[in-house]
C-alpha cells in the first residue's frame, strides 16, 4: 500500500510490502512521483538482495553471531546497524539516481500511469469477452437445442406424411373396390 502526508512543506511517502514499511521524506516541492520511485526501487532492491531469507524461519539474515545472553533490543539494533551497513550505500546509490535523472523519473511515472491505464482497459476486455463467452455458449446450447427440436418435428412430419399418404391410399382403395363390386 502507498500513502502520502504532508506536513511544514514536507511529503512522508510510505510504501508497504510483506510487513516492511519503506519510508522517504521529501520536500513538497519535489511533488509525488519521484518519492515513489526511489521507493520502488529500494524495494525492489530490498526484496532482491533480502527477500529470500525473509520468507524463512529462522535467525534474521543481518544478524550478527552475537552471545545467547544478549538482550532483545541489543540484538535488533545490531541487526539495524548491521543493516545501515551493508545497505547504506544502496540507498545513497537510489538516491543520488533520483536527483540525477529527474526527466527518466517523470517519464518513468508517466509510462507506468500510461500502463497501469492501459492494464485497466485490458482487464475490462477480458472481462467483457468473458460475458460474451458465457453468451455465446448459451446462444450454443439453445441453438443445439432447437437443432434437436427441428430433427425430431422433421421426422414427425415425415411420419405423419407417410400415414396420411396410406389412408389415403387406403381410403382410394376402398373407393375403387366399391365401385368395381
Amino acid at each position: 500500500t502507498r500513502s502520502t502526508y504532508s506536513w511544514d512543506g514536507h511529503t512522508f511517502n510510505f510504501l508497504v510490502d510483506r510487513g516492511f514499511v519503506f519510508l522517504v521524506v521529501a520536500e513538497e516541492a519535489l511533488g509525488r512521483s519521484v518519492p515513489f520511485v526511489f521507493l520502488e526501487r529500494v524495494r525492489e532492491d530490498f526484496m532482491q538482495r533480502y527477500g529470500s531469507s525473509i520468507d524463512e524461519e529462522g535467525q534474521h539474515p543481518l544478524a550478527d553471531d552475537a552471545d545467547e545472553d544478549d538482550f532483545l533490543f541489543e540484538d535488533r539494533f545490531s541487526i539495524a546497524y548491521n543493516l545501515d551497513r551493508e545497505f547504506g550505500p544502496r540507498l545513497k546509490d537510489h538516491m543520488q539516481y533520483c536527483i540525477n535523472h529527474p526527466e527518466e523519473i517523470s517519464k518513468l511515472s508517466k509510462v507506468k500511469s500510461h500502463l497501469s491505464e492501459v492494464k485497466g482497459i485490458m482487464m475490462d476486455n477480458i472481462e467483457k469477452i468473458l460475458d460474451r463467452g458465457e453468451k455465446i455458449e448459451l446462444l450454443v446450447g439453445k441453438t443445439e437445442t432447437l437443432q434437436s427440436q427441428a430433427d425430431s418435428f422433421h421426422r414427425h412430419g415425415r411420419e405423419l406424411r407417410r400415414k396420411m399418404w396410406l389412408q389415403n391410399l387406403r381410403f382410394k382403395l376402398m373407393v375403387c373396390g366399391g365401385i368395381a363390386l
